[in-house]
């Protein structure tokens, strides 16, 4: 497995660009993404992400299906 690492700042809509070398090319790749936040310890940048995301799906066809009934089953002696 070859790795590259980078560092980067995301733009003020948090997007990031990566050009990945040649060799990389059609080639499945693994991105993981961890950033350091004095407020992940408190939980309000998840809170924040999660407000800024609200309504953010635009496609008047998607639609959330209702949940299903559960399986019934027996109670444990």
């Amino acid at each position: 497995m070859n790795r590259i690492e980078i560092d980067a700042n995301a733009d003020a809509t948090g997007s990031i660009r990566i050009r990945l070398p040649a060799q990389a090319a059609l080639r499945p790749v693994h991105l993981v993404i961890e950033w350091s936040d004095p407020q992940d310890a408190s939980g309000e940048a998840l809170e924040d992400w999660i407000k800024a995301t609200a309504g953010a799906i635009t496609d008047p066809t998607f639609s959330v299906e209702p949940p299903g009934d559960y399986e019934q089953r027996d109670e444990i002696p």
